[in-house]
């Protein structure tokens, strides 16, 4: 963290692709109306020219916005994550995320954008918003105004990892799909 210039408890962090469907360009607009000295990261990238990731970084002014580029190196990423005041997730595409699982891994506070397959993984260990700069703003202000919000997110987040999300629980769970599937019991 250091290396970043990151304190703990002193930003959201994004870990996403910079990709439309992750919705990075709302999670930017929606953190600059936030009244707080905190500081929002960015990690992630695209391995081709984008006009939309060169757009995010152009179009705010708000010197609180970081972008880090990729961190391949699992242990900073983690170090990142774990130490993040609250975790933003604006995947509004695919299933199961592994970031989305990593950050309730970590102990993450969790604001995810409320789809589907993003409510099914977090349920209650975390806190949906709608897709818009409102309501995500929203959010944002209510955990820098009110952080024992965040304190009690962090304790649901490794409940729901262990609910659902270990590996004896998932290869039980295919065990008794393939038994159905073939009809023994």
């Amino acid at each position: 963290m250091e290396e970043y210039g990151l304190v703990r408890d002193d930003y959201f962090v994004v870990v996403a692709r910079l990709e439309p469907e992750n919705n990075t360009d709302l999670i930017i607009k929606a953190f600059e109306g936030v009244k707080t000295v905190k500081k929002l990261v960015i990690i992630g990238g695209t391995n081709y020219k984008s006009v939309y990731a060169e757009n995010l970084k152009v179009s705010t002014r708000d010197e609180r916005v970081l972008f880090l580029g990729t961190i391949y190196d699992q242990k900073r990423l983690t170090e990142i994550m774990c130490n993040c005041f609250a975790y933003v997730h604006g995947h509004m595409v695919g299933g199961t995320n592994p970031v989305l699982l990593k950050a309730l891994g970590c102990r993450s506070c969790v604001l995810f954008l409320d789809v589907p397959f993003n409510a099914e993984v977090v349920r209650d260990a975390g806190i949906p918003y709608a897709k818009t700069v409102a309501g995500l703003r929203g959010e944002m202000q209510v955990l820098v105004d009110n952080p024992e919000r965040v304190y009690h997110c962090r304790k649901l987040a490794p409940e729901r990892i262990r609910q659902e999300y270990t590996w004896d629980h998932i290869a039980d769970r295919y065990e008794e799909l393939c038994y159905r599937l073939h009809g023994a019991k």
